[in-house]
C-alpha cells in the first residue's frame, strides 16, 4: 500500500475499542468457578489457572503498555474461592515448553534483555517448581509482580521489589469464550487515552493499517493493509495485526503492538509507513469531518518540503 501526503485520498476514522470492551474469559452461568493449587510439574498440564506471585495476593491478569495487570484473589487452604474472569490464563504444554495465554487471547512473552513484557504468539516458557514456589523464564528473563508498581513483568535482574516465585491454581468449572464485541466505528480523538486499542482504518479504501509489512528482496519496505467488517456502524471481529494501542503525550499520539510501532519515514514526496520504533512514530491528526470524526493523520515531525507530512 503506498501511502501519500495528499488529503484527498487519506482521510482515516480511529475505530476504538476500549481496553475495559475486549473480550475476556467468563464462566457460563450454571457454573461455580474455584480454583485450587497445584504442588506438582505433572499436574502442570494444558488447561487454564491463575498465577498468583506468592505472597501478594494478586493475580496475573491482561497486558497494560508493557505490564502484566494484577487482581486481588483471596488465597485461603489452598484454593481461590471467587475467581475473577480476567484472571483465568491458559496455559498450553508443549512439548519444549509452556505457553501462557491470558484471558483476551495474548501470548505473554518477555523481551531478551530488557525488563518487560509483550504479546507474541506461541513463545514458550520454561516453568520449573522451586523451594519458594514456581517460576517462569525466557529470553533470560523471569515472570515477576512488582510491589512498587503493583504490576507484573519479566525481569532480567533480581530486585528486592520483585517476587518471581508463583502459586498455580488449577481453575474448575464450565468457562465460556463469548463472541468478540463489535467495535464503534469513529471514536471521537479526544476520548483516546494511553492503553486504549483502536483499529485505524481508511473507509475510501476500506482498508485499515496492518502491522505487517511488504518485503522486497528480504528488506522492509512499508506497512501493508487489512480488510475490515463493518457492520451496523460498528466494526466486527478485527484481525489482531490490525488492532493497535494508543500512546498519548502532549497531544502526539503512538500506535504500537508489541515492539511494533507504526512509525515513518520520507521517500521524496511519499510518506512510507513501517513498524520500527527507529524510524519517527509520533502522530498528531487534523480533523477532516467532525460529524463523522474523520480525520487526517499526519507525522509529528516529518515534512514534505513546507507542507505535512500527510498518510
Amino acid at each position: 500500500m503506498k501511502t501519500s501526503f495528499r488529503k484527498l485520498l487519506s482521510t482515516l476514522m480511529i475505530l476504538a475499542t476500549l481496553l475495559g470492551c475486549m473480550p475476556v474469559f467468563v464462566f457460563a452461568e450454571d457454573s461455580t468457578p474455584t480454583a485450587t493449587a497445584i504442588s506438582s510439574m505433572d499436574e502442570l498440564v494444558t488447561g487454564q489457572y491463575v498465577l498468583v506471585a506468592t505472597g501478594t495476593g494478586k493475580a496475573a491478569t491482561v497486558i497494560d503498555g508493557t505490564y502484566l495487570l494484577a487482581t486481588d484473589v483471596t488465597e485461603a487452604d489452598g484454593a481461590i474461592a471467587e475467581v475473577p474472569a480476567e484472571a483465568v490464563m491458559t496455559i498450553t504444554k508443549t512439548e519444549t515448553g509452556y505457553v501462557l495465554t491470558t484471558s483476551d487471547n495474548k501470548d505473554l512473552a518477555p523481551v531478551n534483555g530488557s525488563n518487560t513484557i509483550i504479546e507474541s504468539s506461541g513463545f514458550q516458557w520454561t516453568v520449573s517448581l522451586e523451594s519458594g514456589g514456581f517460576m517462569f523464564k525466557g529470553e533470560g528473563s523471569a515472570l515477576a509482580f512488582n510491589t512498587t508498581a503493583a504490576k507484573y513483568r519479566a525481569y532480567k535482574n533480581e530486585g528486592g521489589s520483585q517476587k518471581k516465585y508463583f502459586n498455580i491454581y488449577a481453575v474448575s468449572g464450565e468457562p465460556v469464550v463469548p463472541p468478540q464485541p463489535e467495535i464503534p466505528v469513529g471514536a471521537e480523538l479526544s476520548t483516546l487515552k494511553t492503553g486504549d486499542t483502536v483499529v485505524i482504518y481508511n473507509p475510501g479504501h476500506e482498508l485499515a493499517i496492518s502491522s505487517d509489512v511488504y518485503q522486497n528482496n528480504g528488506e522492509d519496505w512499508y506497512l501493508l493493509a487489512g480488510a475490515v467488517t463493518i457492520e451496523d456502524n460498528a466494526v466486527v471481529e478485527p484481525a489482531e495485526n490490525l488492532i493497535w494501542t494508543v500512546g498519548v503525550e502532549d497531544g502526539v499520539y503512538t500506535f504500537t503492538q508489541g515492539e511494533k510501532k507504526i512509525s515513518a519515514w520520507l521517500s521524496g514526496n511519499y510518506v512510507e509507513l513501517s513498524n520500527q520504533s527507529t524510524y519517527d512514530n509520533g502522530w498528531k491528526f487534523d480533523v477532516a469531518d467532525a460529524d463523522t470524526n474523520r480525520y487526517y493523520m499526519y507525522s509529528s515531525t516529518l515534512a514534505v518540503g513546507e507542507k505535512k507530512a500527510y498518510v
